[in-house]
């Protein structure tokens, strides 16, 4: 962030073009653009990094599915002989274990929260 507020400095100063602050900098007029509007925008703040995580999570679980597994693993402590899906009411099969396999993991991720 430094850095883009040391750009930001200069480029206010008025001294360079902006071609010329880029090449200082050795960034793109793309990412100079960028950082100038996120200043404008919302100042200093702005400038930090900005999280690359995605805003959706098309492979998440659905909460209430996730509490169905974790009760059906506290209900059932060793694999169901029918499967996962039978104990869930899930009408589909489920060919990689993802039930089970979801139970483990939740059950696991409740114990370390």
């Amino acid at each position: 962030m430094n850095e883009r507020v040391k750009f930001m400095g200069k480029y206010f100063e008025e001294e360079l073009s902006l071609s010329e602050l880029c090449r200082y900098f050795g960034i793109s007029r793309t990412t100079a653009y960028k950082w100038i509007d996120r200043y404008e925008a919302d100042g200093v703040r702005a400038l930090e990094d900005q999280s690359r995580a995605p805003h959706h999570h098309p492979n998440e679980v659905k909460v209430a599915v996730k509490e169905a597994i974790l009760a059906a693993r506290r209900k059932h402590t060793v694999p169901h002989p029918q499967g996962g899906r039978s104990i869930l009411g899930l009408r589909r099969k489920d060919p990689n274990g993802f039930v089970w396999s979801s139970i483990r993991y939740f059950s696991y991720e409740n114990q370390t929260s």
